[in-house]
């Protein structure tokens, strides 16, 4: 079984309240335009 490395990161938004965050565990392989597409899915 291969092991993935990956990070979690917290993403918050500025300036907005209530807050808003999100917790993300993504691979260290992930390029930034797919990090991109992420974050715009997690944030709806």
């Amino acid at each position: 079984m291969s092991e993935i490395a990956a990070l979690e990161i917290l993403i918050e938004l500025k300036d907005v309240k209530p807050a808003v965050s999100r917790k993300l565990i993504v691979p260290v392989t992930i390029r930034y335009d797919q990090l991109h597409v992420l974050l715009q899915l997690a944030f709806g």
